[in-house]
């Protein structure tokens, strides 16, 4: 889920910011185009463009995952003693994150990219056409007297450019997403913590034999340096079943 939030994210951000860099440059393609630059060599400059920044945060990524990967085995091996911990990474999961991270990118510029592409040189050298001028709904409805200016202009932004005014929502929708996703994140933590160590293992240090003991040994451990109480407990795995169901 995370994950899937983070490349949505990318993906319009790429959209946004390829669709403006490129309305920018409006005029600097239609003079490559009739100097003679085909359309491919004007859309690849931009694949290239697309490529370094997508290889660049795929770059900074792994090095980031393979740091806390490498970290987080540490602290395991610390913690339960295990005599040796290796943290390997393979071949296949930074393919797959390259494979998913340029599927992201794809779906966030191609559209941009396409654009520049197939427009005339002709058509670039001249700046965008105004919209067609048409009656709002609140206009139609007699209401838009009653607004104040604000709030006219920006009914008419939205009823006139309803696609831009509907990846601005996506946008917020997404960062409000992960702001929500990154507090459960870390309020579920905090709350398995308290669970954990305030209510279920409330003890200091947990002592397993490996056979079972009569009651003396609880004597015995309670007799020990430094020991104030002491509980015993029997882990006996077993399996449940209901009817045809285990």
């Amino acid at each position: 889920m995370v994950p899937s939030l983070f490349l949505a994210v990318a993906a319009f951000l790429l959209h946004v910011v390829f669709g403006r860099l490129i309305a920018a440059q409006r005029g600097d393609i239609a003079a490559l185009k009739a100097f003679g630059y085909r359309d491919r060599e004007v859309g690849w400059h931009y694949v290239k463009m697309l490529t370094v920044v997508l290889l660049t945060g795929w770059g900074l990524g792994l090095a980031l995952g393979h740091w806390l990967g490498f970290t987080m085995t540490q602290m395991y091996a610390i913690y339960y003693r295990f005599p040796e911990l290796v943290f390997r990474l393979g071949v296949r999961e930074p393919l797959i994150a390259l494979g998913v991270s340029a599927l992201g990118a794809a779906l966030g510029a191609f559209g941009s990219i396409w654009r520049t592409v197939k427009i005339p040189p002709a058509e670039a050298m001249r700046p965008e056409a105004p919209p067609v001028y048409r009656r709002t709904l609140a206009e139609r409805l007699g209401i838009a007297h009653r607004l104040p200016t604000a709030a006219r202009i920006v009914l008419r932004e939205l009823e006139r450019k309803p696609v831009r005014s509907l990846l601005s929502v996506a946008g917020v929708a997404m960062a409000t997403a992960l702001t929500v996703v990154m507090a459960f994140t870390m309020d579920s933590m905090e709350y398995m913590t308290q669970v954990q160590f305030g209510l279920i293992q409330r003890e200091d240090v947990q002592l397993s034999l490996v056979e079972p003991r009569a009651t003396k040994a609880l004597a015995e451990i309670q007799h020990l340096p430094g020991v104030m109480y002491a509980e015993p407990f029997r882990s006996v795995p077993v399996r449940l079943s209901s009817g045809r169901r285990t």
